[in-house]
């Protein structure tokens, strides 16, 4: 079975919240469901792009793809947890 590192875990399940959130909140304020997925995942995967550019300018750091990749999916499991929440 193959081990999942602990960072990998945090860069989903706070990608995860991000898109949840802006899920939420564009929701909340009558977006539709469309332009709130949308907004939320592309919001989650600004922060993941976001947080491997300081590693990869952070001297002894660098880029990491399993990271974002472990970013996008969060960015897509947590619109469509929003979806899901939208539709209870």
């Amino acid at each position: 079975m193959m081990k999942i590192e602990r960072d990998k875990k945090m860069h989903f399940v706070a990608c995860a919240a991000a898109s949840l959130l802006v899920m939420v909140l564009f929701r909340a304020v009558g977006s539709d469901v469309a332009d709130a997925a949308l907004a939320s995942v592309l919001c989650a995967i600004s922060l993941g792009v976001g947080k491997e550019y300081g590693d990869k300018s952070s001297p002894g750091n660098k880029w990491d793809w399993w990271d974002f990749t472990a970013d996008a999916a969060g960015a897509f499991a947590g619109m469509i947890a929003g979806c899901v929440l939208w539709l209870i």
